[in-house]
């Protein structure tokens, strides 16, 4: 069993944070336990752009964020590898 969060937007989408960024769904997903994360705004072209250059492959058809991404706040569990 997975525990996921299919559709999660940008922050090129309206009304969402300047702060909901690969890394910030990274750290969050970490935080709540969150297995799998999945953006609905993957057609915008900046978003794609980004995730591009931050993400990596992970299993056949995963992404994980980039190491030197990752955000380490002191509180969330660094083990753990949210796939996107």
């Amino acid at each position: 069993m997975y525990i996921a969060d299919l559709h999660i937007h940008s922050r090129y989408s309206r009304a969402t944070s300047r702060d909901c960024s690969p890394e910030m769904l990274d750290l969050w997903a970490r935080r709540k336990g969150i297995q799998i994360v999945g953006s609905g705004d993957f057609t915008h072209p900046a978003w794609r752009e980004e995730l591009k250059e931050k993400l990596m492959p992970a299993e056949d058809g995963f992404y994980i964020l980039e190491p030197e991404y990752r955000v380490q706040d002191g509180l969330t569990p660094d083990g753990m590898h949210p796939r996107s």
